[in-house]
């Protein structure tokens, strides 16, 4: 008996050492390991939940596809953009509240805007990445049919995709003949170009466009042809040094190719 106890005593003081032993292994095991795992795969989720909301938000309206900036401020100076965070969190305010007196508008859902805190805080986690511009994660993914339309109750892949594919692969485009430009530039003319430009005489940003194929000069003072308005949209201000004449960005990368000669055919349209 007493032989018996005294082995349930050893054993019972062995586990005991053993649990002094493994529990503290555990705990750092623990927070330094599966914790550190669990935040990076939840930082991960929140990077591509941030591309999303870039991209079907259309911050690349005045952001740029990359980031590089346009009427909105370049986003893609990742150093530059961590280093400010960190000295003065403002990231999350810019996007609920908006800035005053500029063209960013108010995003967040408590000042009236269409994104919830956590949408904004996953905004702020794509931007501070930095690592994925020019893509989004699609985490609605469509099937379209040849002619571009959606088949309902087909459930696409989720995966990165180019940011300037977005509203193709959602078919957010209106329908177009294959031959109609005028009907595609005009589709183009309403990602950017819109956030500055009235297609009336208004000025908005920059100047009202009604005419300005029926205009001798571009604001920029070079006589109006289809090679300097296309200048024009691609290098903005850089490509001209004229007093007084209003700022424009550059759109390179956001207006090129066929879209850049679609949208020369929809201005040609614009009639005072």
């Amino acid at each position: 008996m007493q032989k018996n106890q005294a082995t349930y005593t050893g054993v019972i003081l062995w586990s005991f050492v053993v649990l002094l032993i493994a529990a503290p292994g555990y705990l750092v095991f623990d927070l330094l390991y599966r914790q550190s795992a669990k935040q990076e795969a939840f930082l991960e989720e929140d990077i591509k939940m941030g591309s999303y909301v870039f991209a079907s938000s259309q911050c690349w309206n005045c952001h740029g596809f990359v980031g590089q900036g346009g009427v909105g401020l370049p986003l893609n100076k990742t150093e530059e953009l961590r280093a400010r965070e960190n000295k003065q969190p403002f990231i999350i305010n810019t996007i609920t509240r908006g800035r005053l007196n500029t063209q960013m508008p108010v995003w967040g859902k408590a000042e009236g805007g269409p994104l919830d805190a956590q949408q904004i805080a996953a905004v702020r986690a794509f931007l501070l990445d930095g690592t994925h511009w020019g893509q989004y994660w699609d985490m609605d993914p469509k099937v379209l049919n040849a002619d571009g339309k959606i088949i309902e109750g087909k459930v696409g892949a989720k995966t990165w995709k180019p940011t300037e594919t977005y509203l193709k692969d959602h078919a957010l485009l209106p329908p177009c003949a294959a031959d109609d430009l005028v009907c595609k530039g005009k589709i183009v003319f309403g990602g950017p170009c819109q956030a500055c430009h009235n297609t009336n005489a208004e000025t908005k940003v920059g100047p009202g466009l009604a005419g300005i194929f029926q205009k001798d000069k571009l604001p920029n003072g070079k006589p109006v042809n289809d090679a300097n308005v296309m200048e024009w949209i691609q290098k903005g201000s850089a490509s001209y040094k004229t007093e007084g004449a209003p700022f424009m960005p550059s759109y390179e990368l956001q207006v090129k190719g066929d879209d850049l000669k679609n949208v020369i055919e929809y201005l040609k349209t614009l009639k005072k």
